[in-house]
Parts: C-alpha cells; sequence; structure tokens
C-alpha cells in the first residue's frame, strides 16, 4: 500500500513538489529535527517512548542534515548566477520569472534575445570525458 494514496492527488502532488524543491531539502531535515526534539522532551512523561527511538534513525538524521547544507552550500553560486542572467533578460523585456533555475523559460527567453541556438549546442556537444 503507497502510504500517500489517503492524500488527494493534488495535495500530494504539492508535497512531492516541496520535498524535491531546494527549499524542501533544507527544511525537511529540520523539520525531522524538531519531531526529535519534541519527542525527547516529551520522555520523561512517557517513559515508553524512549525504547522506540532508533539511534541509527538519529545518525541518518544528523547525516541528512549535514548532507542537506551541503547541497545547499554547493549549489547557491549555481542559482545565484543564474538569478543574474534572468534579471538581465526581464530587463530586456523577456517575461520569465527569476527563480535561480535555468529551464525552458530561461532558454526559450536567453534564444530569443541572442539569437544564438542554445539548446542546439547543448545537444551537439561532444560527452564529456570525465576528469584526465
Amino acid at each position: 500500500m503507497n502510504f500517500f494514496n489517503f492524500i488527494p492527488e493534488p495535495i500530494r502532488n504539492r508535497i512531492i513538489q516541496f520535498l524535491v524543491s531546494k527549499a524542501g531539502g533544507l527544511l525537511v531535515p529540520w523539520i525531522a529535527g524538531a519531531v526529535a526534539i519534541g519527542v525527547s522532551k516529551l520522555t520523561p512523561f512517557m517513559p515508553e517512548a524512549v525504547s522506540t527511538i532508533d539511534q541509527s534513525s538519529v545518525v541518518t538524521f544528523i547525516w541528512l542534515a549535514l548532507m542537506a547544507l551541503v547541497n545547499y552550500a554547493t549549489n547557491h553560486w549555481l542559482t545565484k548566477y543564474s538569478k543574474v542572467i534572468q534579471t538581465s533578460l526581464v530587463q530586456t523585456g523577456a517575461k520569465l520569472h527569476v527563480d535561480g533555475w535555468i529551464g525552458d523559460e530561461t532558454l526559450d527567453a536567453f534564444e530569443a534575445h541572442t539569437g544564438i541556438p542554445v539548446r542546439r549546442a547543448i545537444a551537439d556537444a561532444p560527452p564529456s570525458s570525465g576528469s584526465k
């Protein structure tokens, strides 16, 4: 049985979009941490809850929080410079949402403004040979 079957599809899709978004990657570990803190504060009142806390889950939470921070730190510069490109395109009249992610809208606006067929250049690029 799928865990999300009881949630209506539009809400389920929004939850999934959040979980895979940049904000979701940053917030989910903190939400899990808040839940863990809440559980730890309740344990004096419910001693039976202590036996249900799994140490490997705590380690996993810490690992995920660190990975989310590393992901944000390594990808932040990508979105920063993407926003610069998008802002420049908007200032030249492009109808574009400045979100920091290069997608179809950004490529369409760039191609329309510069006349450079970026998609074709990407498609024709030779495959990366990896590190040398």
